[in-house]
């Protein structure tokens, strides 16, 4: 894929980069012989690079192979932005080619750099094409996507798509919940996992637009009792008048439980951890409002003003949650 294509996919996303710089720019062997002379290695000539690089298992050849591009490159990159850290994010299948890289930086006296580089792999995915053929670009699978939400609204006049008027949101809109369909598609598998896209399959299980509805479901529910909020503080001890029902106290340790599940995303850099948690979190909180659905009925303030609490907890869980995956969840979707 060309750079202009690169740049148009993360445009989607809202990326945008300060600087591009390429492994290809670095091809001039003499530019990596004075790299590897800069560190300490007593090479004269090309020729006493090429003998050493020989040693390792596949050989490099100085400047024309693309390894050797990218330990220059990685010099660079770190001279130039004095890095606390070089992140490579590419398919798994790379990681033993990453770690021979660390090597050779190691070997040629670039121990420090070599330290800092972190390889974050992730599995392919696997099976997904369109109907307008095999060649894919992010732009072509979401058409792809807001073609087949707008064929499920017209086959099932009762599926969510049907009953939100998706045929009335705007194109942005649509293609922003189209987005959002197929990136939670791809994280119901753990990231070093490759991924066999079925578009039916996803489509029936469509966890991301499940959570879209929790969310708004959830804001719709405490809008009703807006107006019963107390001021007051409420104490640990003062839930224990609904706690004890299984359902409510299930939904509040899942809430709890929170924090560390986010931590261990973040650290693992991995959306199936947060997707997994959310939708364990949606199906607690739909299974009090089905079963206590008159609670925000209740008169006595303070037991109705724990509760919201707890909703209010759960909702500010599933909005952060959703936003790390990248999805800004809609209050009326």
């Amino acid at each position: 894929m060309s750079e202009v294509n690169y740049r148009k996919q993360y445009e989607l996303f809202g990326v945008n980069f300060h600087h591009w710089e390429r492994e290809s720019d670095v091809s001039d062997a003499s530019s990596i012989l004075k790299l590897l002379q800069n560190a300490g290695n007593n090479f004269a000539k090309d020729e006493d690079v090429q003998l050493e690089l020989k040693k390792f298992n596949p050989s490099w050849a100085l400047g024309k192979n693309k390894n050797s591009r990218k330990k220059a490159s990685k010099v660079q990159f770190h001279q130039l932005y004095s890095a606390d850290s070089l992140c490579y994010i590419t398919d798994i299948s790379q990681k033993d080619h990453f770690h021979k890289l660390c090597s050779a930086l190691d070997y040629f006296g670039y121990t420090d750099i070599a330290a800092k580089i972190e390889f974050v792999g992730f599995g392919k995915l696997e099976g997904m094409s369109t109907r307008a053929g095999t060649g894919l670009s992010l732009e072509s699978v979401i058409d792809e996507a807001v073609e087949l939400q707008a064929e499920m609204m017209e086959k099932h006049g009762k599926t969510t798509y049907a009953r939100h008027n998706f045929d009335q949101l705007d194109g942005i809109t649509k293609k922003k919940h189209a987005a959002w369909f197929v990136a939670a598609s791809v994280f119901s598998s753990k990231r070093q996992k490759d991924l066999k896209f079925n578009w039916q399959l996803h489509l029936k299980n469509d966890n991301g637009m499940y959570l879209q509805r929790i969310y708004s479901k959830i804001k719709n529910l405490l809008s009703k009792v807006e107006s019963s909020r107390l001021e007051e503080s409420v104490d640990d001890a003062d839930f224990s008048s609904f706690i004890y029902e299984s359902h409510w106290n299930e939904l509040l340790q899942q809430s709890a439980a929170y924090s560390k599940a986010r931590q261990k995303a973040i650290d693992e850099l991995d959306g199936f951890i947060l997707l997994q948690f959310g939708l364990r979190l949606g199906q607690l909180a739909h299974k009090v409002i089905f079963k206590d659905e008159k609670w925000i009925l209740i008169e006595d303030r303070k037991s109705l003003h724990e509760r919201i609490m707890l909703f209010d907890c759960v909702l500010m869980i599933v909005e952060d949650l959703l936003k790390l995956l990248g999805y800004q969840p809609s209050d009326q979707f």
